[in-house]
């Protein structure tokens, strides 16, 4: 059975840029990977670092996800 991947969010230590990071289902692709940064956009920093994102807000934007999709 696939596992849809828990929503995380990227990060810089050095400018506190953050980017939410939620895969809209478990069969990913290379436009998936695309959304997630590798540089900071604001201050061009390469260590950025991941986050895990609580249950809670990982639901919510589920749910954003799922009322979008219908509208």
């Amino acid at each position: 059975m696939a596992i849809q991947p828990k929503p995380f969010k990227i990060y810089c230590p050095k400018c506190d840029f953050e980017k939410m990071i939620q895969f809209k289902s478990d069969c990913l692709g290379a436009g998936d990977f695309k959304q997630i940064p590798q540089i900071c956009p604001k201050c061009g920093n390469e260590g950025l670092e991941r986050k895990t994102v609580s249950a809670s807000l990982g639901d919510a934007i589920t749910e954003i996800f799922k009322k979008a999709l219908k509208g």
